[in-house]
């Protein structure tokens, strides 16, 4: 989960398509895969959510 991992340092932020998520070839390069964690019947949320939260995170880690 992203609140797991240590991203207190540089980092670079991937994030996939709402439909068809981050490409094979590309998660094969990433060191660190991360989701966010999710209640009750929710799927998955909308990429520029997700990456709000995500991104918040980072802000305060690294604050």
């Amino acid at each position: 989960l992203v609140y797991d991992i240590d991203l207190n340092q540089s980092i670079a932020l991937v994030m996939g398509s709402e439909e068809r998520g981050i490409n094979p070839s590309t998660l094969k390069v990433i060191d660190e895969p991360i989701k966010l964690p999710m209640k009750g019947d929710i799927a998955s949320l909308n990429v520029s959510v997700a990456c709000g939260a995500i991104l918040y995170e980072i802000v305060r880690q690294q604050g």
